[in-house]
């Protein structure tokens, strides 16, 4: 029987499953990813039967349960495991995407747990299998950052020779001091999203943010003479903002102008309006001395 189950807003940013839903058109995987979540007990294990799954997750879209499950399964998000001769599936990480409480918690959990050792050894192959395709993905979102870069006014050093066939790569940005503005920023809001992951307040270890239009927005608030430390200080307010927190620390997000306006003058939530001015005559005769002096 389907379970009620949450889902926090910043899973619809994950970028990996994101890139596993792309790659596999039709089947579906980020979803029922998050459909196995209300057919699991309380520690995130549940029986491996694809045709009664297929039952309670999207069972009017026409697609193979068994495949997007061995799809999961192959790229490290879910386990498959035999107990008590059944099969059974395991949600990885499921207690970071779930907080059991009530009747259901105080009970005994329905399903037997998976073997740790089996499931670290599962996990390793995963991440062995999947290092290869996440190397490559950084050297092309590298490249588009530099290039992104280059087209703001930071340029890699030219070299005088002609004939010259290779340049110097930089390093990235968190290893490397910022040679501008721009990267003065960008640095900030690198440093503070590797503190809000080691917190796990964010859920990747690389930023969910679009990166061209974030360096449009700095652009237009540099041309607009907005300091560099005052965007800065906007970062750092965020930090402990809990609007930001709930939409994921996106940099694009932050910059826009209601949004950075308040976090530079600090507001508690910088989704809020700045109070607004009033006049004498929005006002009840009988309450202007209340908020007017004469």
């Amino acid at each position: 029987m389907a379970r009620i189950r949450t889902f926090k807003p910043e899973f619809l940013r994950h970028e990996e499953l994101q890139k596993l839903e792309k790659k596999n058109k039709g089947k579906y995987p980020m979803f029922v990813f998050m459909g196995l979540w209300s057919v699991c007990d309380k520690q995130g294990v549940f029986p491996w039967k694809p045709s009664s799954l297929k039952l309670d997750i999207y069972p009017f879209l026409n697609f193979n349960m068994e495949d997007t499950l061995n799809i999961l399964f192959e790229s490290g998000f879910i386990f498959k495991f035999e107990a008590d001769n059944n099969t059974y599936g395991y949600v990885i990480n499921f207690e970071k995407h779930q907080r059991i409480t009530g009747i259901e918690g105080k009970n005994p959990a329905k399903y037997p747990e998976p073997d740790k050792e089996a499931l670290e050894t599962h996990l390793r192959h995963a991440r062995d299998t999947l290092e290869t395709h996440s190397i490559d993905r950084e050297k092309e979102r590298e490249k588009e950052r530099e290039r992104e870069m280059n087209s703001f006014g930071s340029k890699e050093p030219t070299d005088n020779n002609p004939n010259s066939v290779s340049k110097t790569k930089k390093p990235p940005l968190r290893e490397r001091e910022p040679e501008n503005d721009m990267e003065r920023v960008e640095k900030v809001y690198l440093h503070n999203w590797d503190i809000l992951y080691a917190k796990k307040l964010v859920e990747t270890p690389e930023p969910i943010n679009n990166w061209g239009q974030s360096r449009k927005l700095l652009k237009q608030h540099f041309e607009k003479k907005i300091p560099p430390d005052l965007i800065i200080k906007a970062l750092n307010n965020a930090k402990n903002d809990k609007w930001v927190s709930e939409k994921g620390y996106s940099l694009t997000m932050m910059l826009s102008s209601g949004v950075l306006n308040n976090l530079i003058n600090g507001r508690q939530n910088a989704s809020q309006s700045p109070p607004k001015r009033i006049s004498k005559d929005e006002i009840p005769p009988d309450q202007v001395k209340k908020y007017f002096k004469e």
